[in-house]
């Protein structure tokens, strides 16, 4: 088989090698590219000969696939497959893979550093070192002893439950779907409307869909404590910005972490900037050498396993 990951899966040389070498031994070719394409024309001349193809968030279009004379599976690498075009995939019955849960423990990390930083004002009490302001009274607030309401309880959202339990928070959440699991972990289910109500911090998880996006309103926002911080480390549109940027003009909240890349670039001037207990990151939450390794490992349990089905099919 010809197996083709398109672009770089941000891991170390010795790691891609490795990983050349198993599936060479198998009597497989392994081609790895070390930069993104710069256009779908170029992506296609990538693929076309491949059987197996691995990619992150590079976009498969359908003028990509019906360009591809082999291709059987496509492994995605990243936390949604909004980018490629399954339908096409199905109708051409080339399968689809994607790895799920790599970045579980880094992004709910990052969450929870978030919270911690938002209620003991550590940007601002950096940046006021910096400048030679160091006697200022800060008076920060404990995480311990909070509500943290959380919005959607997959992967990431049961890890962020899970660890800010043992803070000794009360945690609550909505989901379409309760699970399991999540009770396993002390979360207790409630309506959205309570959800806002309750949380001193909430922290959103859910995946962009036709019903979530832009389920976070201002109406909502604004039924929230004044002392209440959210935290959105998923989907940019799953809050609506406009009312986000009015929830913190009024006072209806004290702050937000937020780890998205909107469709266009965050410039130096945006409205978030203007908010002293606003952190914003670049969509860094999954972004840690850990997750990247445990992705590479599932890119490979999938393909293997793929391989020895082609060898063994089912009856």
């Amino acid at each position: 088989m010809n197996i083709v990951c398109a672009e770089p899966l941000s891991v170390s040389y010795d790691m891609v090698e490795g990983l050349k070498k198993r599936f060479e031994q198998l009597g497989h070719q392994f081609i790895y590219y070390t930069d993104r394409p710069g256009t779908q024309k170029e992506t296609a001349l990538r693929i076309r000969e491949a059987d197996v193809v691995v990619i992150t968030d590079l976009p498969v279009t359908q003028a990509v696939i019906e360009k591809t004379k082999h291709l059987k599976l496509l492994v995605v690498a990243f936390s949604s497959q909004d980018h490629v075009d399954l339908e096409t995939c199905s109708n051409r019955g080339i399968r689809v893979a994607q790895i799920r849960g790599y970045s579980a423990f880094a992004v709910a990390e990052l969450a929870v550093a978030m919270m911690i930083s938002l209620l003991r004002s550590m940007i601002i009490a950096n940046n006021a070192m910096r400048t030679g302001l160091h006697d200022l009274p800060y008076l920060g607030q404990e995480l311990h002893g909070r509500t943290i309401g959380i919005i959607g309880l997959g992967d990431v959202g049961v890890t962020v439950a899970r660890i800010v339990n043992t803070f000794g928070c009360r945690v609550i959440a909505y989901d379409l779907t309760p699970s399991g699991e999540a009770y396993q972990a002390g979360v207790t289910y409630v309506k959205l409307e309570q959800l806002f109500r309750e949380s001193d911090i909430l922290s959103i998880h859910c995946p962009l869909t036709e019903e979530t996006e832009g389920m976070v309103t201002y109406e909502l926002l604004s039924t929230m404590k004044p002392s209440a911080f959210v935290i959105n480390v998923g989907r940019g549109s799953v809050i609506e910005m406009e009312g986000l940027i009015r929830a913190l003009k009024e006072g209806c909240i004290a702050g937000a972490g937020i780890d998205t890349k909107e469709k266009t670039n965050m410039e130096k001037d945006h409205r978030l900037l203007e908010f002293d207990q606003v952190i914003v990151t670049p969509h860094i939450g999954y972004r840690t050498q850990e997750s990247f390794e445990r992705r590479l490992e599932g890119v490979e349990r999938q393909i293997v396993s793929w391989l020895e089905e082609q060898l063994h099919p089912k009856l």
